[in-house]
């Protein structure tokens, strides 16, 4: 079986979800005093989120470029 660039987005869309949602909570934790250290662990996630949120647009953009998919669904989700 072939894996093409494209049909990997499902799973960079998701893993940027995840990453920034930790971001969020690694956010509110650095607000408690019990955790100040945690502040270069947010810029570090922050950019892992936006690597992989790139990484999503464009396989994105591959994916819709395959004929596996009709115009119609490819619009409607872009």
């Amino acid at each position: 079986m072939i894996v093409l660039p494209g049909h990997i987005h499902p799973l960079l869309v998701h893993l940027t979800i995840g990453i920034l949602l930790m971001e969020l909570f690694l956010q509110w934790l650095e607000g408690r005093p019990k955790y100040p250290a945690i502040k270069p662990a947010v810029h570090v996630v922050m950019l892992c989120g936006s690597v992989t949120a790139v990484a999503s647009c464009i396989t994105g953009y591959l994916l819709s470029l395959s004929e596996n998919y009709g115009a119609r669904l490819v619009n409607w989700q872009m």
